[in-house]
């Protein structure tokens, strides 16, 4: 099997701070902390942070663009909302979860505050509104009860 050393990364796993030197083809491989595979951010200490926060990211970067095409003041009807939501929206936040879904409650609180000024702004609820609300109204899972079904299915 041939090597292209240009595209290898290193990346040691733990609560480590060593650093290594591989060599291939007189090339010195890049020791890195966290690294993109398959749309999941991995880091040194598998906790996925770093996963979360892109995921808000692009969470809110997708409502951005759904907003844009519809008059966020006002709302949409709510099956209309919840559907651009489940379809354009959501996708972000549920890729490949089950394989970073042991993330700390604090991680799922940010989750769960994107959810929740998403579904609001989609329904131009009001931003004091209750999230229980919003989610029962809507008929959308909270984050919590949403991973636990995706990772046990």
């Amino acid at each position: 099997m041939v090597l292209n050393a240009s595209k290898t990364k290193v990346m040691l796993f733990g609560n480590t701070n060593a650093e290594i030197k591989i060599i291939v083809d007189g090339a010195v491989i890049e020791q890195v902390n966290s690294y993109k595979y398959l749309g999941v951010l991995l880091d040194a200490a598998l906790d996925f942070g770093t996963q979360v926060d892109y995921v808000v990211g692009n969470t809110k970067r997708a409502l951005a663009k759904v907003l844009s095409l519809i008059d966020g003041r006002r709302g949409v009807p709510v099956q209309i909302g919840v559907n651009l939501y489940k379809a354009l929206v959501r996708p972000h936040m549920k890729y490949a979860m089950p394989v970073w879904a042991n993330i700390s409650d604090k991680d799922i609180s940010k989750l769960e505050e994107v959810q929740c000024q998403s579904l609001k702004r989609m329904l131009g609820a009001k931003l004091h509104s209750s999230t229980a609300a919003v989610e029962v109204i809507s008929g959308v899972y909270p984050v919590r009860i949403r991973k636990r079904e995706l990772c046990c299915i």
